[in-house]
């Protein structure tokens, strides 16, 4: 992998170098690996288990989600991803005929283009999405919070309707690629997409998303819910590992702290 320019990729966006990626597909094959502390295959389980509390079912599932649309069932998807989709939001998504109106426009010329999946986005389609998350992102921001940069929830919204495009981008999973961090600007989706359309071309990470597709594909319906999007059972298989490794770090240190707490000193007289 280079950090060469690529025809497909517009002239001004930034490009990623070489040892980031390699960074995030470091981390992308933990996640995917089966024979880790927490095998991707049971974490996937937990993840898509209609019984369970996690989002994936109803994510993935949950109508109506017209393609050219936006509608009340896509916002409440995107609040079960731990996001907040605010009344002046909501407002201008469902109603307002002017961010509404940039956002279904925008949805249409990405549809207009057939292209669904990222490996294959080439440069019209990475500028077609490129519009679409600017006029969702500028639909969500909120004027009374000064620099307001809602790059989660409008990630979280454009792959409810263009999931085998858009990652479900969040602090937790950005952080762990190594997408995030010191004179890296949170939020730069044009980088981020890049990572990501050559994390799904990178040998080691396919063979163990390919395995992971074919577990979701072999869960029990209806017990379990399907999900066909390949980008999406990517982004569930790396937020659920750093998830998983997030809570034992805190578990430890609460214990190590318990640990070197000092006994409590007793006063008084003692009972006789």
């Amino acid at each position: 992998m280079t950090d060469e320019p690529s025809d497909h990729i517009p002239a001004d966006w930034a490009r990623p170098t070489p040892a980031r990626v390699e960074k995030a597909a470091a981390f992308a094959m933990l996640a995917l690996a089966s024979d880790s502390p927490w095998p991707v295959q049971d974490r996937l389980r937990s993840y898509y288990r209609r019984d369970g509390n996690y989002a994936g079912a109803s994510f993935a599932e949950m109508q109506p989600n017209p393609v050219r649309d936006v509608v009340a069932a896509d916002l409440h998807a995107v609040t079960l991803l731990a996001v907040m989709v605010k009344p002046r939001a909501t407002r201008r998504l469902l109603d307002d005929c002017g961010h509404r109106s940039e956002v279904l426009t925008a949805l249409a010329e990405v549809d207009e283009l057939g292209v669904t999946s990222l490996p294959d986005a080439g440069h019209d389609v990475l500028v077609a999405m490129d519009r679409l998350f600017r006029a969702v992102r500028s639909a969500c921001q909120d004027p009374d919070a000064g620099a307001s940069n809602p790059w989660v929830t409008a990630s979280k919204l454009c792959a409810r309707k263009r999931p085998g495009l858009f990652p479900v981008r969040d602090t937790t999973v950005c952080t762990a690629l190594g997408l995030i961090g010191a004179g890296m600007p949170q939020g730069d989706w044009q980088l981020d997409w890049q990572v990501y359309q050559q994390l799904l071309e990178h040998p080691g990470v396919w063979r163990g998303l390919d395995a992971a597709i074919g577990y979701v594909s072999s869960l029990p319906r209806p017990e379990f819910a399907g999900d066909a999007h390949p980008l999406r059972i990517f982004d569930a298989a790396l937020w659920t590992y750093e998830s998983q490794r997030l809570r034992q770090l805190r578990q430890q240190a609460n214990a190590a702290r318990k640990v070197r707490r000092p006994a409590p000193v007793r006063t008084g007289q003692q009972e006789s």
